[in-house]
Order: C-alpha cells, then structure tokens, then sequence
C-alpha cells in the first residue's frame, strides 16, 4: 500500500473516532482472532487424532464391524481368527509326524511360499485363509439348518466347550496373563472366553447336526458289497517283499550311468528270481553293508502289508502290479525307475471279509529308567500291578466292573475316560500281543493279561474281549458312502453361502 493510501486509512479511522491506539487494538483484536481460529482447528485435528487412536487400539474393527459374511450372516475379524487358528490347528495336528518338512510354526505364514503357479504365488496365509472361509461357510450352512430343524447343541457338546475353556484359564495363570488376554494372544486382538464360546457353540451345533445327518443315511448288503467291489484295490491289504536297488551304489561309482542302469537291473533281477520268500531275503542280506546287516531282521526287514491306497502312494512304480486281481504267491517282478530297480514278490492280498472286534483294556505302563529303558525289575511291577487289577476285578467279574476299573486306573488316557473301550478294531491295528489276543477265536467276556511295546511305551494291558462287530468290508464301505453322501449334502446346503470380504478383514490376524 502507497503512502499516500495509508494516510488516507488513517484519515477515514480518525475521521470514524478511531486513534492510532485503536488501530493497533483492531491489529491485535484480529491477530487473535486468527490465533484463536488456529487454535480451534489445532484442538480438533488433535482430538481427531486421539479419537482415531482410541478406536484403533479398541476392539472395535475387532469385535464390533464386519470382517466377512458367509450365506448372509456377518462375521467380525475375531471370529474369522477363530476359524483361521482352527483350520492351523487342524492341519498341524493331522500332519503332525510330517509337519516340520511343510511349515515353519515359527515363522509368519504370509512370508512362506504355499505354491507358485502361472498366477502367481500364494502363501500359507492364502492357504488357511481358504481352508477357513470353507469351513465357515459350511459352518453356517449346517448351523442354520439345525436351528431350522429345532436341533439344539448336547450337553456333552456344552460340557466340551467349558472343559476347553478351562483349559485355556489353566495355561493363562501358567503365563501369568489374564485368561481373556491368553485368548486374544492365542487367536487374534477380540477374542474373549465369552466370544470363543459362542463361536464354539455355533460350530459344535453344527458339527453335531451334520452328524445326525450323516448317521440317519443307511445302505442295504447289496449297496454295500457293490461299493466295496469299486474301492477294493485301495483297501485290500497287500503283502509283499520288495527291496531297492539304487543306480547309486558304491560299487556302481566307477561306471558310466547306462551301465548303473544295467547293474541295478540285474541285481533286481537276481532277487526277483528266488524261489521263495526266505531266498529273497537271504539274497537281499548279501546285498548290504555291514552297517544295514546289524539291524537286518531275516524275512521281516523286506516285508510289507499295506493298504492298496498306501502302495498307490509310497510304491507308486509297483502299485499296478501289485494290486493286479491276477496276482498269486510267489508271483514277481523288476520294476525300474530314474533312480535304480525294485525286486517285488507278491505274498497276499487280504479282502476285509472279517469282523472287526471290540475290547475293553487296562494299561499299566512301566516306568523307564534316566536313560529312557525298561528294566526287568520296572516290567515286573508293571506286571504286578496289572495282576492286582485283575484280582480286584475277579471279585465282580462282569463288563461294568472292568469299564468301572478302567475309568480309574488305566494309563491309557485315549481310552480311560470311556471305560478303556475301542470299538470296531482292524487287524493289525494294535501292538502284535494285544492284536494277537484280539482276533484269536475269543468269546465275549473272554480276558487276558498280555505285554505291549511300541515307540511310545512299555507294559503290560488286562484285555476283556466284549465282542464282535461290523465286517470289515462293509464297515469300511458303510463309512465311505456316508463320507460321499454328507459331502454332497453339505455342498447343496452351502452352494448359497459364499464369503464376502468387508472393511474390517483386514484387521484378522493370518500371521
């Protein structure tokens, strides 16, 4: 502004009534006006900030927004967590023995490569985070049809979940946190005992309803027989030796790689040629190093019985021959591979045309010495103690007073609990000792004391046969016709109820 502009401003202000004085006052009226203005929007944006801050760090984007919709029903992101840790948790407890050749427990699932395709790569997160939209979808499927057919959750059902969640309260105290907080380390920011019951009660309604469905299917023996004619190659068990030799032996080092081709040949052959089973055992004992031929058993090492389904998957260049309806004992062959020659010779096949069986036990376990062994004076108080037993149970022999008896002293805890019961038992699915009393043309009532060992313990079982059941065939006929009539009735029922991501899934924790 010009001088002479500004003396005339002056001039009007006084002309007004207004002084210099009052002119620095309006100056200074209207900087703090700015300021005040400055200071009203500062304030807001804080508290802005801070409002932001507290609804972030709260459960709402937790517990109080939709993450995912399944069928029309709304999920929050914690929910979805408690589907995600339970497709986890499923997968490693089902690949247990193998679980550390797949995953990295230890390391974020989104950071570990799944599968890489022509679309890309998906990671472990990927993985579950489809595993569990499934499962939530069918969830929610099966709850609704329960809820719509007046189908209520047990009290066992009830009890379980209590029973887990007393579990969790017990291992929070253990780690010094409050047991809702556990929870929410466990399976993601949300997650109360509260939430994770009515999660649990939702599923376990609709786990319990699809079983009743799956139960109310039946089958006549011609439905039975005719589906296990199709499936029989896979669970016929088949018994057979076979050894491997490699291309890479260390008396084939110095030749060219067509002659370890002709030399691992040639010996597969001379095994195959044997004209019985201990031949080929014998032979395949010459073949080995010194070390191998310490742990070598005669007749045992080279043999196999197995399901026609498991050949399929751990012999897959012998699985046709083996399981060729044509087979008889005796029978064999070389099979080739990239790496080396199989000298297979086929024993038998079994049908599953027998009754499974079902017993009661009682397993008292020796106690190992600091070295991890079981001496004989430890496996002879086992064996004491069992003799015990049995004389208690002798003063009231009958199935109640063993099933009593089990509840209290078995150590067996997979059986304990329900009067030591295992129900439909297949051959061979029990220690040789307990098998062996098992299918050995028992009576109902029919009881014995018998050693057990495997990898996992040391004792003696009081064994108290309660009888037969289904055949084997058909059992296993009956339960793969359920199988494939559930699927199909979940399929049709959860065909509607897609899962639709929202805002909120982003908060769910697939780490």
């Amino acid at each position: 502004m010009s001088a002479s502009k500004q003396k005339k401003v002056r001039s009007d202000l006084r002309a007004d009534g207004l002084d210099r004085k009052s002119e620095e006052q309006l100056k200074a009226e209207a900087s703090s006006r700015r300021f005040k203005r400055n200071a009203i929007i500062t304030v807001v944006v804080v508290v802005l900030v801070f409002a932001a801050a507290l609804v972030i760090n709260s459960n709402l984007f937790y517990t109080g927004t939709t993450a995912i919709t399944a069928g029309g029903t709304e999920y929050t992101a914690a929910e979805f967590n408690f589907y995600f840790r339970s497709a986890y948790n499923t997968f490693c407890n089902e690949n247990e023995q193998y679980l550390s050749y797949i995953l990295d427990t230890s390391a974020p699932l989104d950071e570990q490569i799944y599968s890489s395709g022509t679309e890309g790569q998906t990671t472990w997160a990927d993985f579950f985070t489809d595993q569990a939209k499934a499962q939530m979808s069918q969830v929610t499927a099966l709850y609704d049809q329960a809820v719509a057919n007046g189908y209520t959750i047990s009290q066992e059902g009830k009890d379980g979940i209590e029973s887990s969640i007393s579990y969790y309260e017990l291992y929070a105290g253990y780690q010094n946190m409050t047991p809702d907080g556990y929870m929410a380390a466990l399976f993601g920011k949300g997650m109360t005992r509260d939430l994770y019951r009515q999660c649990m009660t939702k599923y376990v309604t609709a786990t319990e309803y699809g079983q009743s469905v799956m139960e109310s299917y039946s089958y006549s023996d011609e439905q039975l027989d005719s589906r296990y004619a199709e499936i029989a190659d896979d669970y016929d068990v088949i018994t057979f030796h076979s050894y491997f030799v490699s291309n890479s032996r260390d008396e084939y080092s110095e030749m060219d790689d067509e002659a370890k081709v002709s030399a691992s040949h040639a010996a597969a052959e001379e095994l195959a040629a044997s004209d019985s089973f201990t031949a080929f055992s014998d032979k395949v004992y010459e073949l080995l190093d010194d070390e191998s031929k310490k742990s070598y058993e005669p007749g045992k090492s080279t043999l196999n019985t197995m399901s026609g389904g498991n050949i399929a998957s751990y012999y897959p260049d012998c699985a046709d021959w083996l399981r060729d309806p044509t087979r008889v004992e005796g029978d064999s062959t070389v099979v080739d591979t990239d790496t080396g020659s199989y000298a297979v010779m086929y024993v038998s096949r079994d049908d599953n045309q027998y009754n499974l069986v079902n017993v009661r036990h009682i397993l008292i376990r020796a106690e190992a010495d600091e070295n991890g062994e079981y001496t004989a004076e430890a496996l002879e108080t086992a064996h004491k103690r069992v003799e015990e037993i049995e004389a208690e149970w002798n003063q009231n022999p009958t199935e109640d007073n063993f099933a009593a008896l089990a509840g209290q002293y078995s150590e067996d805890t997979g059986s304990s609990a329900n009067g030591g019961l295992y129900e439909n038992v297949a051959n061979g699915q029990m220690v040789e000792e307990f098998n062996d009393f098992c299918f050995g043309a028992r009576q109902p009532g029919d009881t014995a004391i018998v050693h057990g060992e495997s990898a996992n313990y040391n004792g003696y079982h009081l064994i108290y046969f309660v009888g037969e059941g289904p055949v084997y065939a058909d059992y296993i006929a009956e339960n793969v016709m359920r199988n494939e009539d559930f699927n199909t009735y979940v399929t049709e029922i959860s065909a509607s109820y897609g899962t639709e991501e929202s805002f909120a899934f982003r908060f769910t924790n697939r780490k």
